[in-house]
């Protein structure tokens, strides 16, 4: 299988260096993926050792799976690799891809802000409701994370739609 030009490119396109607020997003995503693995085997060592677990481990690590799902996304975001029109994009030229582009990135920013809002509606009515997880911890605290996930990568699309402050 060969690549084509412009996927190379990609794949050796340089980094940026990474800021404190990349880096904490980087490590909080490897805390939450960490916890979400280490779950079941704190499960399976209780249950074998002391005949008791960890009460709602299966839905634990479901939210965590919720929290990995949108902290990934926003780190897929932030490094430009959210999965877009990238097929089609590498037989265009190279105004019709920044086109194409831009036109992908737009169309995502607006399903962006409908799942946003969409998901901020939902957290409310959870909230109302008070479901609780495990051990006293809301059902919302882990569902806030979508509405804040959808915002965070549409703002990123956003930024690569209208680069300046004023087309934002």
């Amino acid at each position: 299988m060969t690549l084509h030009a412009p996927v190379l490119d990609a794949l050796a396109a340089p980094r940026r260096p990474a800021t404190l607020a990349s880096r904490l997003e980087d490590a909080l995503l490897a805390l939450v993926l960490a916890t979400m693995g280490l779950v079941p085997v704190a499960e399976l060592i209780l249950r074998a050792v002391t005949h008791s677990g960890i009460y709602a481990a299966a839905a634990i690590v479901q939210h965590l799976a919720l929290a990995v799902g949108m902290l990934g996304s926003a780190v897929a975001a932030r490094e430009q690799r959210l999965l877009t029109m990238s097929a089609l994009t590498t037989v265009l030229g190279d105004r019709t891809r920044a086109a194409a582009t831009r036109l992908a990135n737009g169309i995502a920013v607006a399903v962006c802000a409908v799942l946003a809002t969409a998901e901020a509606t939902f957290v409310a009515a959870e909230r109302g409701a008070g479901a609780l997880l495990a051990y006293g911890v809301p059902v919302w605290w882990f569902e806030a994370l979508m509405p804040a996930g959808f915002a965070l990568v549409g703002w990123r699309l956003l930024a690569r739609v209208a680069p300046g402050p004023a087309g934002r």
